[in-house]
């Protein structure tokens, strides 16, 4: 059973009315497996809600999120209220709902959009580390390195999701020294700078040129 939070902040939606009101719509979607592998953010691609559109799907800017996941949001607040009143169907369709949502988004690559929806999947369940996790991830393809790894502070230690998240820390952080670059000590040469380099275990000067196109070596380098 989903841990359900209930937050202070969103007792004025009144979302009991929501789901008396609103009538929440049953989508026959295509379930799978998410996004999951740190190095494969991106998955295969699934219909769901209907034949896919092949025409370029613009992503809505940060902060302002397209009809669709507007829809969802509205959809899956719904059925969070549904669980917190014990309706025992919400839940299935809880998850049918985020399942389907989520690849759709995934599929057209609209990562903005399913920031926005991951974002509030975490301020309605905060008790279900999966939704921290696949936050960071899509955080992660964003390039959101400092965000993910705060989203994956809370769930390090979790006991199912724990070693996942910190899988997942330890791969934005090797990202993170990447983008930062590898810093290499110039030696001065006469008018020329080298840098000490190791081929196959051996050391070796190269001569620094910012121009060059190519990098070669002698023939007694190329033998050692």
């Amino acid at each position: 059973m989903i841990a359900v939070a209930v937050i202070s902040g969103v007792a004025g939606w009144q979302l009991h009315d929501w789901v008396k009101g609103a009538g929440v719509q049953q989508h026959q979607i295509e379930l799978g497996t998410g996004i999951d592998a740190p190095e494969t953010l991106i998955q295969q691609p699934v219909r769901a809600f209907g034949e896919r559109n092949e025409s370029v799907v613009p992503t809505a800017p940060m902060g302002q999120s397209a009809p669709m996941v507007q829809n969802a949001l509205a959809q899956i607040e719904a059925l969070f209220a549904a669980l917190y009143e014990a309706d025992t169907d919400a839940e299935a369709q809880l998850h049918q709902l985020i399942s389907g949502y989520t690849k759709e988004l995934t599929d057209q690559e609209r990562w903005s959009d399913l920031l926005v929806l991951r974002q509030r999947l975490v301020v309605l369940d905060p008790n279900t580390a999966e939704h921290h996790y696949q936050l960071a991830q899509v955080q992660t393809q964003l390039q959101l390195y400092d965000q993910a790894l705060y989203s994956l502070y809370f769930i390090l230690q979790d006991a199912v999701m724990g070693p996942k998240a910190q899988a997942l820390e330890q791969y934005i952080k090797k990202r993170i020294r990447f983008a930062q670059g590898i810093t290499v000590p110039p030696i001065k040469e006469g008018a020329h700078h080298v840098v000490e380099a190791t081929l196959n275990r051996g050391k070796v000067r190269l001569s620094l040129d910012t121009g060059a196109s190519i990098t070669t070596l002698t023939p007694s380098a190329a033998r050692r």
